[in-house]
């Protein structure tokens, strides 16, 4: 089995390039499964979103359920290939500056997809209800951070996309993103 992530901010179109690459390489025959990881965490404890746990003080304990979450995918998968959509970006752009970095290991091959806050906004892809994105100062500062983090482990970012206005035609992304993968198998 051979893993893969695909990353990015709200409305970075993550997910329907993600089910774009799972499509393309069904289509030329792989096993490919495509889990959303935080999406499963959410279906397991209905009564919380994780996403509250890390700015109450419950960081560790959201690491330790994504992780468990991403276990058990590779237990009870049977494709050969995975993608994830989110996966340690994510997790990152709340942790980073913590020592529950320093514990995490897992660093699939990754693509990282975003496109600017003011067209994100126009999209209404952020929830302004939640913390984290409650006003354009913290989307800024949220779109930054996956910047951030994309040059810091660039080691793990295998292809680096800007999702223009025009989120139509995402071909090009899921052409590139299916091509990588196919050079690493």
């Amino acid at each position: 089995m051979i893993e893969f992530v695909i990353e990015g901010h709200d409305g970075s179109a993550k997910t329907p390039i993600a089910e774009g690459v799972r499509d393309k390489l069904d289509e030329l025959g792989y096993s490919v499964s495509l889990y959303e990881p935080f999406q499963l965490v959410k279906e397991k404890i209905p009564e919380e979103d994780i996403y509250f746990y890390w700015g109450d003080g419950r960081a560790k304990e959201a690491v330790n359920i994504i992780k468990g979450m991403i276990q058990e995918i590779r237990d009870n998968n049977k494709a050969n290939i995975v993608l994830y959509d989110r996966h340690w970006m994510t997790v990152f752009s709340e942790i980073d500056s913590t020592p529950l970095v320093n514990g995490w290991v897992d660093f699939p091959p990754t693509f990282f997809l975003k496109v600017k806050p003011e067209i994100t906004r126009q999209r209404n892809k952020f929830s302004y209800d939640i913390p984290f994105t409650s006003n354009n100062q913290q989307i800024q500062g949220y779109f930054n951070r996956y910047n951030q983090l994309a040059e810091k482990y660039s080691e793990h970012i295998v292809g680096n996309f800007e999702v223009l206005k025009n989120r139509i035609d995402l071909t090009i992304p899921i052409d590139l993103i299916v091509n990588c993968i196919l050079k690493r198998l």
